[in-house]
């Protein structure tokens, strides 16, 4: 099937320090047609579910420009060019947003967040038996409220649109399968 897209030409339209935006054309061999695509090139990122010893998840609230509102989340960032892998961004990132670490992170899946018009892919970690080790170490445009939540509430929240970020359903979906029950 990918055989029959041939690339013709791209183009990036945009870039700034998070995407690049890209035009790119297709001739779709089986039918002999020309096609345009719109592509967003953005880097990989992590999500983590932080799990406490009192059995209770760390959620984030952080106000988020693209919907103006504030959305509670879990913690999660940007694969930097220094990461080495995925795992090592993950426990980078719950440390920064959380101040908070774990000896153990099991790896959940892998999403891909809008395989239509991006290319980019989301690592979903959980971490077990999170400790504090720190201050949370904020970037200097970050504002973000920790939320201890037991694990019971989380469905809960999911059904009355209190959680309503999709990449955070997704992760939540991957902790169920992985555990096999309900959260």
């Amino acid at each position: 099937m990918k055989e029959n897209w041939e690339l013709l030409s791209s183009e990036t339209k945009f870039s700034n320090r998070i995407l690049n935006i890209r035009h790119d054309w297709y001739l779709f061999n089986r039918s002999g047609t020309k096609k345009d695509y719109t592509v967003i090139d953005t880097g990989d990122w992590v999500n983590i579910i932080p799990l406490t010893r009192e059995n209770e998840f760390i959620l984030i609230k952080q106000y988020r420009h693209g919907t103006k509102d504030i959305v509670i989340e879990i913690p999660g960032g940007t694969i930097e060019k220094y990461d080495i892998t995925p795992e090592e961004a993950a426990r980078r990132e719950l440390l920064e947003e959380t101040g908070y670490t774990s000896d153990k992170f099991t790896s959940l899946g892998t999403i891909i967040p809008n395989p239509a018009i991006q290319n980019n892919r989301c690592y979903i970690f959980l971490a077990e038996d999170v400790l504090k080790s720190s201050e949370q170490n904020l970037d200097p445009h970050e504002e973000i409220e920790l939320l201890f939540t037991p694990r019971k509430k989380i469905s809960s929240m999911i059904k009355k649109g209190e959680i309503n970020h999709s990449l955070v359903i997704d992760a939540f979906c991957l902790l169920m399968l992985h555990e096999g029950k309900e959260i």
